[in-house]
């Protein structure tokens, strides 16, 4: 049977405790994290008067004979006197014994009615004496002169700033600054001083009646050093994950499941965590605190009651993970239902590696779209970066926890993925989402829910909850749709409202869900596959024709984009005609690709020939929209004067009277970063008589036929990315190619460009 002892009646047990020469040096001081989590633990179960108990101290036995000396030199007595060897525990040993002396020198200071006599003092301290380093020689004396100083004298400076008071005493050697077990002693004094405030109602005896730890003989002395080799690895120091879970251990130990957990921990999730562990090791400790620190942040938000804004917790350290200190997670799994929660979701990890879902989720920082898999991978590895990914990932640990299963999960994924992206979010706003995909994953079917469903989801947009409406009652009122909608919606994530009603030629949303049969699957396939292709269209390098001369790229939208400059893909305010963020997605995009489609089915089918296709389709639909403007003006071009027809007018001339590419006519950066917008300013008095810069247009700018309001006659385009500063006045290189007249090109335009426009729309 173990016993269990204190470091006071080991003491007494044993003359003598040698930390021997073979043993490593004391370390648990020299690491912040872990003698902070350490002495925060011993001082709680102090100041509570809780008992803990410090796991097992393993010793052997060593017989030392000496003579008496009170005897004639022939008639010595031998004396033997057994000594105590830590083959492991010494670590936790050499912290305890700091904390006795700190604790005896606190009350020589303090206004503890329990404050010793200087002989009591003396007396408590012999017990300790027998506590010896004889690791290096400097560490055994360091030891010895801590003692004396907690003997001698009552000082404050020794209990407010211990390594400060001892590095500046006569007998501390400089040295000893390069000893790790005097640095380290140093540190853990200085942790324990922290906590003096705590301390100072804590009687010396307090110590024996509440830290406790088991004591294993394990025999006779007589292995030599092979006993330490086995049972230290040489020198080697544990690690802060060991430390760790030996600090998370004494959390949880109240939990029913406790040994389940301990057992988990070193066979079960092993296993399951092993493909995710750092390259060339052999261990898991970092996929299991990945997984721990996710666990914990979704505990802690959903603890989390909403009366302030949520904060993320602060580390203590500047790298650490908030979510992995040690005080947090005492706080969050109190609870046994948290510690439940973190088993099973470590338990399901076996069953999350057989969820297949290729394209669940945009990863608009890497441009890549993230398979279930991958954001899996990521928790494990690096952290999950979005909220997005945390709700994806909670949803499918919830699922499995509730389930028992992956069945059935991936239409309620795709759900939540549609919901998710296409909501304004934060962090703190968890709180509410989390609850609510509680209930969503003990629906037995998400869409048969969704399409009676007459509330709201809270924490989610109320106008995406609505367009997922729609689209399960039509799955359920026509399922060949299925397939073909869980493309397109993993596609675009979730937002298609504007295409489906695009392809029933519907404006609103009731329209085409009380009449399913509208929406043709043929066109929703071609305006899909169109779409594909634009976007898919191979980035074609071009050079800037301005001072800078830089590389860039552009795709399919950037060779759209100048023929939707009057639809409602652009907003006019402020001296500014600016794209919309959510461009991609408008319904006049959809339009124009719809037209595309059928255009692109009525000539060649081959995917080589897109580009001409798509060439041939533009000039078609521009050709149409000048002569639509000539009408409009009957016949005159410079009368136009809302922003959007002058701009597709100068984007006309730019590409097929001057031959210049669509990069040309948009601002610098990429076309997915809104690249694509453009301002106005008056034309400088010194530019009327000779003009660099010239403009087409003779009665202003008129932002709204209703306003009736015109702008000074002559105001130039500047397109700009995402803001445009007025006090920089015209620059040249955010200049249109057919009003700056140092453009490449210009010298083909005649003299009257709008006029051999309108020859060329005809």
């Amino acid at each position: 049977m173990n016993q269990t002892y204190t470091l006071l009646s080991l003491c007494e047990d044993y003359p003598k405790i040698e930390i021997p020469i073979i043993q490593r040096n004391y370390v648990q001081g020299n690491d912040e994290t872990i003698r902070r989590h350490f002495v925060n633990y011993l001082v709680k179960a102090l100041t509570q008067q809780s008992p803990v108990e410090l796991d097992f101290v393993y010793g052997a036995e060593r017989q030392d004979t000496q003579l008496t000396d009170n005897c004639a030199p022939n008639n010595c007595a031998p004396q033997v006197d057994k000594v105590l060897i830590p083959l492991d525990g010494q670590q936790r040993l050499t912290t305890l014994w700091l904390l006795h002396g700190y604790l005896l020198a606190l009350e020589q200071v303090s206004n503890n009615p329990e404050q010793l006599s200087p002989e009591e003092r003396k007396a408590q301290c012999q017990p300790l004496a027998r506590f010896v380093y004889e690791t290096r020689q400097s560490a055994k004396d360091f030891c010895g002169y801590w003692l004396q100083e907690v003997t001698q004298r009552a000082c404050p400076e020794l209990v407010e700033t211990p390594s400060k008071y001892l590095r500046n005493c006569a007998w501390f050697d400089p040295e000893w600054e390069k000893e790790g077990t005097v640095t380290a002693m140093l540190g853990m004094l200085d942790e324990v001083a922290s906590k003096r405030k705590e301390l100072q109602e804590v009687p010396y005896g307090r110590l024996s009646e509440c830290i406790r730890f088991y004591y294993l003989h394990i025999g006779k002395f007589g292995l030599s050093n092979e006993l330490y080799i086995r049972m230290n690895a040489r020198g080697e120091q544990l690690t802060s994950f060991e430390h760790f879970k030996s600090s998370f251990y004494k959390v949880i130990q109240h939990h029913s499941s406790l040994s389940a957990i301990k057992e988990k921990m070193e066979y079960d999730w092993v296993d399951a965590l092993w493909q995710y562990r750092p390259k060339d090791t052999h261990v898991t400790d970092h996929p299991f605190m990945k997984c721990l620190s996710f666990v914990t942040e979704v505990l802690h938000i959903k603890a989390y009651k909403g009366e302030e804004d949520y904060k993320t917790p602060q580390p203590v350290m500047s790298k650490a993970d908030p979510y992995t200190e040690l005080s947090l997670i005492e706080s969050v799994y109190q609870e046994q239902a948290h510690v439940t929660y973190l088993e099973q979701t470590l338990d399901c990890v076996e069953n999350l590696k057989g969820i297949q879902y290729a394209n669940l989720l945009k990863d608009y920082d890497t441009k890549k779209t993230l398979s279930f898999q991958e954001i899996l991978s990521q928790m494990l590895t690096d952290g999950l970066k979005t909220v997005n990914q945390r709700i994806l990932l909670y949803t499918a640990i919830t699922y499995v926890q509730h389930h028992n299963t992956i069945d059935g999960i991936v239409p309620l994924l795709r759900v939540v993925r549609n919901l998710s992206t296409n909501t304004v979010k934060q962090l703190r706003d968890l709180d509410k989402i989390y609850p609510s995909l509680d209930e969503l994953i003990q629906v037995p079917n998400i869409y048969d829910y969704l399409a009676q469903l007459q509330g709201r989801i809270l924490g989610f947009s109320d106008t995406q909850l609505e367009e997922e409406k729609a689209k399960a009652q039509l799955r359920l009122a026509r399922p060949e749709v299925n397939d073909l909608l869980d493309e397109i919606e993993d596609f675009f994530s979730g937002k298609i409202f504007n295409l489906l009603c695009e392809v029933a030629e519907t404006a609103t949303l009731n329209e085409w869900v009380e009449q399913p049969q509208r929406i043709d699957l043929d066109t929703l396939q071609r305006t899909f596959k169109a779409y594909q292709c634009l976007s898919e269209m191979p980035r074609i390098k071009v050079i800037k024709h301005s001072k800078l001369k830089k590389d860039t790229t552009h795709c399919g939208f950037r060779e759209i984009l100048g023929d939707l400059l009057m639809t409602d893909i652009y907003q006019a305010a402020n001296k500014r005609y600016y794209c919309i963020p959510d461009w991609q997605t408008a319904r006049s995009m959809f339009h124009f690709i719809k037209g595309f489609a059928d255009f692109w089915q009525e000539g060649e089918k081959g995917t080589s020939l897109f580009v001409d296709s798509l060439t041939a389709y533009c000039e078609k639909v521009e050709r149409e929209e000048i002569q639509d403007l000539i009408a409009q003006t009957q016949g005159d071009l410079s009368t136009l004067t809302h922003p959007g027809e002058q701009l597709f007018v100068y984007y006309v001339i730019t590409r097929r009277l001057m031959q210049l590419s669509a990069h040309d006519f948009f601002a610098y950066g990429e076309w997915g970063n809104r690249a694509n917008n453009f301002a106005w300013l008056s034309l400088p008095s010194d530019q009327q008589d000779n003009p660099t810069y010239r403009s087409l247009f003779t009665r202003g700018i008129v932002l709204s036929k209703a306003e009736g309001k015109t702008a000074p006659t002559r105001m130039i385009y500047q397109k700009y990315k995402d803001q445009f500063r007025y006090s920089y006045g015209l620059r040249e290189g955010v200049a249109l190619p057919p009003e700056y007249s140092k453009y490449p090109n210009y010298d083909q335009l005649t003299s009257d460009p709008l006029s051999t426009l309108k020859e060329w729309a005809k």
